[in-house]
């Protein structure tokens, strides 16, 4: 008979190591997915009988573990091909590499936040359009987090003013910028979250006004340590 779920979460959380070398705590864990330290403790503790399932997968990535359940393992399986399928920048590639601004920070829900102190980062070639410009904003929230775009993250943007259906893009609607799937139907235009826990945003052409700033192209994250 399985132990329960919350037990079996709490033993792999237990395993892994926090910033401090030492066990990662619940705190940490929090912070790390985006969540409460309250929330988690009912998830260990059974108190909350059926956690989101958004939840439970940003954990199972965070932990590097499916908790015994088949369909976080299909999870996991999905994201290790996706990450085979991207492909791999070589020292090589990065000869001749173009520095880039990141000029604010773009809610994945709300307003983009201007960087006071702009920072530059290395965007290598093959992602460089010579007759597009080309910018990052660093993300905030996880309203696209099951594209794999998670908080921290640095999302490459490349200007395209009319984006196919599908594309992730960074609109701006009403002054607020946003990063979330882009939807057009005649003149109704849907963005689209990649997240249950969010709720698509519907704009009507003379209702308000909508413009695409650019499409996502890819992202740079940096590895935490465990």
């Amino acid at each position: 008979m399985k132990r329960p779920l919350g037990e079996r979460i709490r033993e792999v959380r237990r395993s892994r190591k926090g910033k401090d070398g030492k066990r990662l705590t619940l705190v940490e864990l929090a912070e790390r997915i985006g969540t409460s330290q309250p929330a988690l403790s009912m998830i260990e503790n059974g108190a909350t009988k059926e956690p989101y399932p958004a939840t439970l997968v940003a954990l199972a990535r965070e932990l590097n573990s499916d908790f015994g359940e088949p369909w976080l393992r299909r999870h996991l399986r999905e994201d290790r091909r996706e990450r085979a399928s991207l492909p791999q920048i070589s020292v090589a590639e990065l000869i001749g590499a173009v520095d880039i601004s990141i000029i604010g920070r773009v809610p994945a829900g709300g307003a983009m936040e201007p960087i006071e102190n702009i920072e530059t980062i290395t965007l290598p070639p093959s992602l460089a359009d010579r007759n597009k410009r080309v910018f990052a904003l660093l993300v905030q929230g996880d309203s696209m987090k099951d594209e794999g775009i998670w908080p921290g993250d640095v999302v490459f943007i490349s200007e395209c003013p009319d984006p196919a259906n599908g594309q992730i893009v960074v609109a701006q609607v009403d002054g607020e910028v946003t990063l979330k799937k882009w939807q057009r139907k005649g003149s109704r235009v849907t963005l689209i979250p990649a997240n249950p826990d969010y709720s698509k945003k519907e704009i009507k052409a003379g209702v308000n006004e909508v413009q695409c700033i650019g499409e996502y192209i890819g992202l740079l994250r940096i590895k935490r340590r465990r």
